[in-house]
């Protein structure tokens, strides 16, 4: 039996698996259900028994590569999306760019407006533009990243 040991990358927890020998690395993850997502982001290790030396694989051979009998095979996902080239979701950029925009157009039309400046000085009324940008802007990064990471 092969040990495989899956590590949460933001908790540190990790859990353990037991898969039969003469398996290559990509059948290990098939069979024990890993997400999609470490295909992506993942790393794997080799781990030898003897030593406690680990050894990185290359995701290229794991179509090809046989842990030993004994062997305990560590799981490294990392998180994100994987290599920073696409993954990013167009709901998140199109909630991002709108925050932005009404973040700016409510600071500025507050900081800008006479009745403001009137009433509060135009110190005021910056502070106050200030605070509707933050207002807005803080909380919509919140909601963004609930909604559409």
């Amino acid at each position: 039996m092969t040990a495989v040991t899956a590590i949460d990358h933001l908790t540190g927890a990790s859990s353990k698996l037991h898969l039969p020998d003469d398996m290559t690395i990509d059948e290990m993850l098939d069979a024990s259900n890993i997400k999609q997502r470490f295909r992506i982001s993942g790393e794997v290790y080799i781990r030898e028994p003897v030593s406690g030396r680990e050894a990185y694989i290359n995701r290229e051979f794991w179509d090809r590569v046989r842990p030993k009998a004994g062997c305990e095979l560590i799981l490294r996902d990392h998180g994100g999306k994987g290599g920073g080239g696409g993954g990013k979701s167009i709901l998140g950029i199109v909630l991002s760019i709108a925050m932005m925009a009404a973040a700016a157009w409510a600071g500025a039309t507050l900081a800008a407006s006479p009745a403001l400046i009137e009433a509060l000085g135009a110190g005021g009324a910056q502070i106050l533009g200030g605070l509707a940008s933050a207002t807005i802007g803080i909380p919509g990064r919140y909601y963004k990243g609930a909604t559409a990471p």
